[in-house]
Parts: C-alpha cells; sequence; structure tokens
C-alpha cells in the first residue's frame, strides 16, 4: 500500500489535475480508511504537495475540482 500511495503523491506533483480526474485524491481518501488516516497524512511529501495544489500563488493552473477535492482530502486527514 505504501508503494501506491508514494507513487500517487509523485502523480499529483507532477500533473494534479490529471491525477483528480484519475481519481487518485479519492483513493487517497479511501486508503485512510483502509490503513487509518494518520499513516497517509505522514506519507512523505503528501502535504507538501497538497500545499503545493492549494497555495494560489503556484500558479500550477490547477482546476477548481482538483482544488476542492485536495481541500476535502487535507479536511479529512485531520
Amino acid at each position: 500500500m505504501k508503494l501506491v500511495v508514494s507513487f500517487y503523491v509523485a502523480y499529483i506533483e507532477k500533473a494534479p489535475n490529471e491525477a483528480f480526474k484519475s481519481g487518485t485524491l479519492d483513493f487517497l481518501t479511501s486508503a485512510g480508511c483502509v490503513t487509518g488516516k494518520e499513516e497517509i497524512a505522514r506519507t512523505p511529501g503528501l502535504m507538501g504537495t497538497i500545499g503545493v495544489v492549494l497555495d494560489p500563488r503556484s500558479n500550477n493552473n490547477i482546476e477548481s475540482a482538483t482544488e476542492d477535492m485536495a481541500k476535502r482530502l487535507v479536511k479529512y486527514l485531520f
């Protein structure tokens, strides 16, 4: 599970809108139900990557649906 989650973190970092469309953020929420939210939240790079997605100064052309799901993921994890 850790390998898949780490892969998804890298995917979100490289292509956040495509990651959202393919269900990556939904998968991370589901994975939290299985392994525990704390385990997912401790995944190296996840919070930094989500932070970049949510940072309005990042200028990554983040679509609003992607931003909304990233906010929901953070809310779920904390």
